[in-house]
């Protein structure tokens, strides 16, 4: 996907660097809320052009979401791991963010 390749090449480092790991993938939670937020209020009766701005606002946030939690998770783990357990925890975090993709 190219936007999120650039976001993700252009912003994600500079972001990382001012608010950390944890905190970058807190703002990409919080991003994403609003995305699902925003996309539960798009089948309310409304104009077509409130609803086509509400459903792109959300893809953003969604997208921007999902780049900041996706790259801060897996980096925040491997340092929490010992060296030992790192090669289980990267498999537990990468099964368990697959899982979340099929079931979400």
């Amino acid at each position: 996907n190219v936007p999120r390749l650039t976001l993700r090449t252009l912003a994600y480092d500079w972001l990382q660097r001012k608010l950390g790991l944890m905190r970058c993938a807190s703002f990409g939670a919080l991003l994403s809320t609003a995305a699902y937020t925003g996309y539960s209020l798009v089948r309310r009766p409304a104009g077509f052009e409130w609803r086509f701005a509400l459903f792109a606002a959300s893809a953003a946030c969604g997208t921007t979401g999902m780049i900041l939690t996706s790259g801060s998770v897996a980096p925040f783990l491997s340092r929490l791991s010992s060296k030992e357990a790192m090669g289980r925890v990267m498999a537990v975090a990468s099964v368990t963010a697959s899982a979340g993709r099929v079931i979400g």
